[in-house]
């Protein structure tokens, strides 16, 4: 593959206390003190709006792996969405992660959190394919 990351199937509890489950890819990045995280839903919960729950999850992740919430970098991705990956900011309150912002994660950021042959693997699994790319026709 190209990489190392742990893949664990991760639960926590919603806002009003319901077992969720989503999916967790683990990079633990030493030498950088960094943990990146990329967050999918299970496909066991594949309706669940991992958006809508990332502070509860990044937080629960933080505390659950002993943490400090400055060396999590969270990444969103939903396989609907083969192609779209998002870089998520927290607030951190002193307890928990709050005010999630999203924004697109850019190739280059991919390429340094060293998760771009990741993302890759992950659009061959998900069916995404390129389109074919246009030949010139001869005259």
């Amino acid at each position: 593959m190209g990489y190392e990351c742990n893949n664990v199937v991760f639960s926590f509890k919603d806002a009003v206390s319901r077992l969720r489950r989503c999916n967790l890819y683990i990079f633990e990045e030493t030498e950088l003190d960094r943990v990146v995280c990329v967050c999918m839903p299970s496909e066991q919960d594949m309706a669940l709006n991992i958006s809508l729950h990332a502070p509860v999850i990044a937080t629960a992740f933080l505390s659950t792996y002993k943490l400090q919430p400055q060396n999590l970098v969270w990444i969103e991705h939903h396989p609907r969405n083969p192609t779209q990956y998002g870089i998520v900011s927290f607030k951190w309150d002193g307890k928990q992660f709050v005010s999630a912002k999203q924004r697109p994660l850019t190739l280059i950021e991919a390429s340094e959190l060293n998760i771009t042959p990741f993302i890759a693997d992950r659009q061959k699994i998900e069916g995404f394919a390129k389109p074919p790319e246009k030949k010139e026709e001869d005259e």
